[in-house]
């Protein structure tokens, strides 16, 4: 009798051990006819990284343009004098100033030596600015340079154009030449962002970045006018100035900007009447 139950028991324990074994397998089985696998699955791909091209700042395409003269130009004749760059409009502003400073670091940092700024100014006030141009200019009349950059610049769709050149000056030969589209940091569009003067002549609206989007300070005069009308002279003058800013300034499309709904959106910060004068000031909400 001993020995009989001894064998059931042992028979248990042998039942209980398959049942262990193979109950993992059953209960996937099962799981899986259901639609459920709880087999492990391969960990999410890394994402793919795009090598798209970054836009160039403004120092970056002046680097470019450094490097590019390098090579384009003698060793052991690396004297250069910058002039101030002309803007868009062929005035010099505040910017040109700021340009040519990051004009003469790149070149510096390309192994070229620059002439001296306020000794070119002086050699430039004693003689017309073509006079630079003209054949057998000798090279010590330009602060002993070997080479004379000038430029142009404008600011457009959120970018600046930038053109550079680079003239021999003892041969009077272009050596180089330099088109880029560059993004300004805020030091320069703080100067850049000056809308320009109405068609009809008269001040130029005064435009400072705020910490949610930009203010736009305008003057209309109008000798006789009423109040009404100097009023929507100067608003149509602020949405004339907001569009500019939201296309040549932020970088919007046409379509994007949507300036006569921002104009809506902005309110009047301070409004002043004078004879036959109206100085107002709005605020716009502007987003990327």
């Amino acid at each position: 009798m001993g020995a009989r139950s001894a064998g059931i028991v042992g028979l248990l324990i042998l039942c209980i051990g398959c049942a262990a074994e193979h109950s993992g397998p059953a209960h996937s089985s099962l799981e899986q006819q259901a639609g459920n696998p709880v087999a492990d699955t391969p960990p999410p791909s890394p994402p793919v990284e795009t090598n798209e091209p970054t836009e160039p700042t403004v120092l970056e395409a002046c680097h470019a343009f450094a490097r590019e003269l390098a090579v384009r130009f003698p060793e052991g004749r690396r004297v250069a004098a910058v002039l101030p760059l002309n803007a868009g409009d062929h005035r010099l502003t505040a910017s040109s100033d700021l340009l040519a400073e990051q004009v003469m670091v790149a070149l510096r940092d390309a192994s070229f030596e620059v002439a001296d700024r306020q000794l070119l100014q002086a050699v430039l006030q004693e003689q017309d600015m073509a006079g630079v141009f003209e054949q057998g200019q000798s090279p010590r009349r330009l602060a002993g340079a070997d080479v004379l950059v000038a430029g142009r610049f404008a600011l457009a769709t959120g970018r600046v154009s930038l053109q550079l050149k680079a003239i021999d000056v003892a041969t009077n030969q272009l050596v180089h030449y330099g088109s880029y589209a560059a993004v300004p940091d805020d030091n320069l569009l703080a100067l850049l962002a000056t809308p320009p003067a109405p068609a009809g002549g008269g001040e130029a609206p005064q435009i400072t970045r705020t910490d949610t989007g930009v203010g736009i300070r305008a003057t209309y005069r109008e000798a006789g006018a009423d109040s009404f009308r100097l009023l929507d002279r100067v608003r149509q003058e602020i949405r004339r100035s907001l569009r500019w800013y939201l296309v040549d300034v932020v970088g919007k499309s046409a379509a994007q900007a949507d300036a006569d709904e921002v104009f809506r959106s902005g309110r009047e910060t301070d409004c002043a009447f004078g004879q036959g004068a109206v100085i107002l000031e709005m605020e716009f909400e502007v987003h990327p």
